[in-house]
């Protein structure tokens, strides 16, 4: 990620980025505002992980190819979803084996 930003320099607003001394293709605005309070991704409190965070850019492609690429998206992550599920099960399952052990019940 990066920071620009517009600001007004006489009666014209211009983009200014410290990072690169060049127009640029084009930007993903995330957020809009005047300071990383106004604009956080996302704002936590306590103990997080971020398991995943994916950004897709492509330069001119079309609708169609857009739908696609979230549909595979979408798919992945569905895919995921399932083994993430089935890993919990096999955690519970494990967790309830060893209650039944220390409770004596073997």
């Amino acid at each position: 990620f990066e920071v620009y930003l517009d600001g007004p320099q006489g009666p014209r607003w211009y983009t200014f980025d410290a990072r690169h001394d060049a127009r640029r293709i084009g930007r993903v605005v995330i957020a809009r505002g005047r300071d990383a309070t106004d604009v956080a991704i996302s704002t936590s409190f306590g103990t997080t992980l971020l398991a995943q965070f994916d950004v897709h850019t492509l330069e001119g492609v079309g609708l169609l190819t857009l739908a696609l690429i979230g549909l595979r998206s979408a798919l992945n992550a569905r895919a995921q979803l399932r083994r993430d599920r089935t890993r919990l099960r096999e955690l519970a399952s494990l967790a309830l084996e060893g209650l039944a052990v220390c409770d004596g019940e073997t």
